[in-house]
C-alpha cells in the first residue's frame, strides 16, 4: 500500500465517521497522530493500525516539533530540535520491522561526527540513551547545494562507529530501512543502497526515534510520512 494512501486512512481514523469500520492494513503499521497538529512530539499518541495498542512518545522535554503546514509537498512533518542534546522515541515491540519517511528538510552544513548530525535511532535501549543502530544526517564538504547525506552507525553504550560510507539524499527522497534478524537493508526511493549483516546484532533495545547533539539548526532535518510496520 502506498504511503499516501496510508496517510489518508490515518486522517479517517483520527476523526472517524459514526459506526465506521476499523481499517486494517498489512502488518502492524504505526503512524504518529502528532503529524496532524502543531506542537511537541513528546507525549503524543501513536496508533497501531493492525489492532495493536496505543503508544506514547517519550524522551527529553525540549522536544521534536510537529507541524501541519504544507512544506515541500508534505503536509504533516516533524522537525528535530534547533539545538541541544535531545531524544524523542517510541517503543516498537517488533523483532523484525521496517520504517520509512520522506525528507522535507536536509542539513545545510555539518561534519563527519555524530556531534554535528541529526540522528534516527532504532533498537535503542531507552528513550534517551543506550546502544542502538542509527542513521546520521549531515552535509558533506563540497557536496552540491541540494544534496546532503547520511550514514549507518552502530552505537554500543556511548561509543559509536560508522558502518557505511555516505549515502547521498535530496529533499523529497524517501528513505526506508528494513531490520530483519541480524540484517539491515537501506533503500532510497525504492533502490537498495546498503546491506549490513551484523555479526553481533543489537537485540535488547525496542525504542525507535529521533535525536540530536548540541550543535544547532544547520545540522537538523525535517521528515514527513513516517511509517513503521512489522515484517
Amino acid at each position: 500500500m502506498a504511503i499516501a494512501t496510508v496517510l489518508k486512512l490515518k486522517q479517517n481514523l483520527v476523526n472517524p465517521l459514526p459506526n465506521s469500520p476499523k481499517v486494517s492494513v498489512p502488518g502492524a503499521v504505526i503512524l504518529s497522530d502528532s503529524f496532524y497538529r502543531n506542537g511537541a512530539l513528546i507525549g503524543s499518541d501513536t496508533d497501531s493500525y493492525a489492532g495493536g495498542s496505543i503508544r506514547r512518545w517519550e524522551g527529553t522535554t525540549v522536544t521534536c516539533q510537529t507541524y501541519q503546514e504544507l512544506k515541500n509537498n508534505v503536509l504533516g512533518r516533524v522537525e528535530l530540535p534547533v539545538s541541544g542534546i535531545r531524544s524523542n522515541c517510541i517503543p516498537v515491540n517488533f523483532n523484525d520491522f521496517s520504517f520509512s519517511f520522506k525528507m522535507v528538510r536536509i542539513p545545510t552544513t555539518g561534519a563527519e561526527t555524530l556531534s554535528y548530525m541529526s540522528l534516527v535511532d532504532w533498537r535503542k535501549e531507552t528513550a534517551t540513551s543506550g546502544s542502538c543502530y542509527r542513521l546520521g544526517f549531515y552535509k558533506p564538504s563540497g557536496s552540491a547545494a541540494n544534496v546532503s547525506a547520511f550514514r549507518l552507525c552502530k552505537r554500543i553504550g556511548t561509543a559509536g562507529s560508522w558502518i557505511s560510507e555516505d549515502i547521498p539524499i535530496s529533499i523529497g527522497d524517501i528513505i526506508r530501512v528494513d531490520m530483519k534478524g541480524d540484517t539491515i537493508n537501506i533503500y532510497v526511493n525504492g533502490v537498495g543502497k546498503y546491506t549490513f549483516k551484523d555479526p553481533s546484532p543489537i537485540t535488547t533495545g525496542n525504542y525507535f526515534g529521533f535525536s540530536t547533539a548540541s550543535n544547532g539548526a544547520p545540522y537538523n532535518i525535517e521528515v514527513g510520512q513516517l511509517m513503521i510496520r512489522q515484517l
